[in-house]
C-alpha cells in the first residue's frame, strides 16, 4: 500500500493551538500549502479579538518543503500579554488568511488540561473498569500492564513536579488515582504467582492475556517504585508493599530471559521479515535502570553495582560518530548484536500487544549522573547524554517545522517522521517533551525547550491539520472537512476550541493521533515516499495521558523555578 494516496492534491491550512499558549514560552503558528507561493512576501499582525488593537507585527517566515507541502511559520514568542488573539496575514494590502482565535495566559496549557486529563478521565475510567479494578482502556475490556505502567509514570511525574501548583486535597485525589493503577499491577503479580511463575513475575493482562513478558516487569518495577516514594506519607504500609514488589520485579527482570515466543514487528522498523531479535531491547534496559534508581533513592543502596552494569550495557549500544546514520549519531542500537537503531514508537514488539512508547530514554542516564557524581564512569555517561542531545535529538527535531520527534532513522531511507507506527504516537511525543525540557538544561541546548513545547502543542492542536483524506484513518470519529483544507483539532477529547472525537467519549482522553498506516493495521512500508501525517487515528489509550501529564508538569515546574527566570 502507498500511504501517499491520502495526501490531498491541493491543501491549505492555517494551524494554531486549540488549547492556547503559555505566555512565557515558545509560541508559533504554522501555515501549509501545496501552493509554494501562497505566503511569499507576506506579513502578519496579531490583534486582540475584543479591542481590535494590534499587539505584534512581523514577517511570515518560509520554513521549507516537507511532507509534500510548503510550510511557513509565525513566531510570536515575544507576545507575553494575556488575552485572546487572532492572526491576520496580508500581502500588498490584501488579506491572505486569518487564524482561529487563540488564548495566551501564564499557565494556559496546565489550566485548561490538567483537571480533565488527570482527574476527570481516570476517575471515570476507574468507574468503568472491569470489576472495578484498574482503568478501562481503549474501548475494549483489556487492562494491559504496559498501559497502566506508562499512565502511572506520568501521573507520578504530575504529583512529583506539580504538587506545588495543586492544593492538598487535589494532591490526595491524584494519589488515590495512582493507587488504583498500582493495585491493579499488584493483582497482575498475584495472577502470575498463582500460575506458578517465580517471585517478581507479572502477568500482562487479566483475563485475556495472562502471559508473563519480561519487559513488563521492568516498567512495572519503575511505576511501583516511583509511586511508593511519592505516596509513603499517606499510605506507608501499602507503599512498603509496593517497594517490596518493585524490588522483586527488578530482580526478576535481571534474572530472566527475554521473550522468545514471537510478536516482534520487523516491518515496524523497516527490517527484513526474517530478522530475529536477540537479547533485551535497549528500552527495556533503560527502564530497568530507571526502576533501579527508584529503589536506590528509596534506600536500597546494595543494588549499586547492578545499576552500573545496566549503564555499561546501554552505553555499549550507543551509535558513535563513525557509525552515524545519515549524519545522526548519539542514539542507540535496539539490540546489542544488531546494526539498526531504536525507533521512537513501535507496536507488537516482544510478546502480545507490547511496544515502545518511551524510546531514546536517556532520563535514567541523566539521573544516574545526579545520584553518582563521584563514580569514575559518570563523566562518560554525561558525555553520552550530551552526544545524544546534540547529534540526534536536536537535529532530528529541527528537521520538521513543529520540532516534532521523528520516528527514527531507517536503513536505506534516512530520518522518517510518521512511517513505522500504525497508531499511538501521542504518548511518545508527550514523554519526549517531558524529557526534552530536562535534556535542554542538562546538555545546555536551549532549542530543546522549543522542541518540548512543539511536541506538547502538537497534541493541543498545533499539528499538520486534519484533512478530508486523513479522516479515512478514523474508525468512529467523523467530521466533514472541506476539500482542500487542513484544520487544527485538539487531540484531547472535550478540551480546546475545536477537538477530535475518541472511542470512549470520556473527557480528557488523548487520542492516538497521526500515522501513515490505517488504524490497527501495519501495511505501509516505511519509506521517504510514504512518510507524512496522512491519516488521523482516534482510538484512545491511557498511556497518552501519562506522557502528556508528565510534560505539562515538568514544563511548569521548570519554568516556575526562580533560577530559570
Amino acid at each position: 500500500m502507498d500511504a501517499a494516496v491520502f495526501q490531498p492534491k491541493e491543501v491549505r491550512g492555517f494551524l494554531v493551538s486549540q488549547v492556547g499558549y503559555d505566555a512565557g514560552r515558545f509560541k508559533q503558528a504554522v501555515l501549509r500549502a501545496t501552493d509554494a507561493d501562497w505566503m511569499t512576501g507576506s506579513r502578519f499582525a496579531i490583534l486582540d479579538v475584543y479591542n481590535e488593537k494590534t499587539y505584534l507585527e512581523g514577517d511570515v517566515l518560509l520554513w521549507g518543503e516537507k511532507w509534500m507541502s510548503t510550510w511557513w511559520t509565525v513566531d510570536f514568542t515575544s507576545l507575553y500579554r494575556k488575552g485572546t488573539y487572532r492572526i491576520h496575514i496580508w500581502r500588498n494590502r490584501k488579506e491572505l488568511a486569518q487564524s482561529d482565535p487563540f488564548e495566551i495566559s501564564e499557565n494556559q496549557v496546565w489550566d485548561k488540561t490538567v483537571e480533565a486529563v488527570a482527574f476527570t478521565q481516570f476517575e471515570e475510567r476507574a468507574a468503568k473498569a472491569r470489576h472495578g479494578s484498574g482503568w478501562k482502556d481503549c474501548g475494549s475490556d483489556w487492562r494491559e500492564c504496559g498501559s497502566h505502567t506508562f499512565a502511572l509514570i506520568g501521573q507520578c511525574d504530575l504529583l512529583h513536579f506539580g504538587f506545588e501548583f495543586m492544593p492538598l486535597a487535589e494532591q490526595k485525589r491524584l494519589g488515590d488515582i495512582i493507587r488504583t493503577g498500582c493495585r491493579y499491577l499488584c493483582l497482575l503479580m498475584e495472577k502470575a504467582k498463582s500460575a506458578g511463575y517465580p517471585e517478581g513475575a507479572i502477568a500482562h493482562e487479566i483475563p485475556n492475556h495472562a502471559v508473563v513478558i519480561p519487559g513488563d516487569a521492568a516498567s512495572a518495577s519503575m511505576a511501583l517504585g516511583y509511586a511508593s516514594r511519592l505516596l509513603f506519607d499517606w499510605w506507608p504500609e501499602e507503599c512498603g508493599d509496593w517497594l517490596h514488589r518493585s524490588r522483586s520485579l527488578f530482580d526478576f527482570f535481571l534474572s530472566t530471559e527475554p521473550w522468545q515466543d514471537g510478536g516482534f514487528s520487523a516491518m515496524n522498523r523497516g527490517l527484513p521479515q526474517d530478522f530475529v531479535p536477540e537479547g533485551f531491547m535497549t528500552r527495556d534496559l533503560s527502564m530497568a535502570l530507571w526502576a533501579g534508581l527508584q529503589l536506590y533513592a528509596s534506600g536500597i543502596v546494595t543494588i549499586r553495582e547492578k545499576l552500573i552494569g545496566l549503564v555499561e550495557q546501554i552505553l555499549s549500544r550507543q551509535i558513535t560518530e563513525e557509525e552515524a546514520e545519515f549524519g545522526f549519531w548519539g542514539h542507540f542500537r535496539e539490540f546489542s548484536g544488531s546494526r539498526h537503531s531504536e525507533k521512537a514508537n513501535t507496536h507488537h514488539d516482544v510478546g502480545h500487544d507490547t511496544g515502545t512508547v518511551l524510546a531514546f530514554n536517556v532520563l535514567p542516564l541523566m539521573e544516574f549522573c545526579q545520584r553518582f557524581p563521584g563514580y569514575s564512569g559518570t563523566p562518560a555517561v554525561r558525555k553520552a547524554v550530551e552526544n545524544f542531545a546534540a547529534h540526534f535529538a536536536e537535529p532530528a527535531c529541527r528537521a520538521n517545522p513543529f520540532g516534532l520527534l521523528p520516528q527514527g532513522v531507517f536503513d536505506g531511507e534516512g530520518l522518517l517522521d510518521f512511517c513505522g507506527p500504525w497508531h499511538g504516537t501521542n504518548v511518545t511525543y508527550g514523554y519526549f517533551a517531558s524529557m526534552a525540557v530536562r535534556l535542554a538544561a542538562f546538555a545546555k541546548l536551549p532549542y530543546l525547550y522549543e522542541a518540548a513545547v512543539g511536541n506538547i502543542q502538537w497534541i493541543c492542536g498545533l499539528h499538520a491539520g486534519v484533512t478530508r483524506e486523513s479522516m479515512a484513518g478514523s474508525v468512529i470519529w467523523r467530521e466533514t472537512i472541506p476539500e482542500g483544507q487542513a484544520i487544527s483539532y485538539s487531540q484531547i477529547l472535550g478540551v480546546g476550541r475545536r477537538c477530535a472525537g475518541g472511542w470512549t467519549d470520556i473527557r480528557g482522553t488523548v487520542v492516538n493521533g497521526f500515522a501513515t498506516n490505517p488504524q490497527f493495521t501495519l501495511q505501509v512500508p516505511p519509506t521517504q515516499k510514504n512518510d507524512g501525517p496522512w491519516l488521523f487515528t482516534e482510538e484512545d489509550w491511557v498511556p497518552h495521558s501519562g506522557g502528556f501529564l508528565s510534560a505539562v508538569a515538568v514544563m511548569r515546574a521548570h519554568f516556575s523555578a526562580p533560577w530559570n527566570q
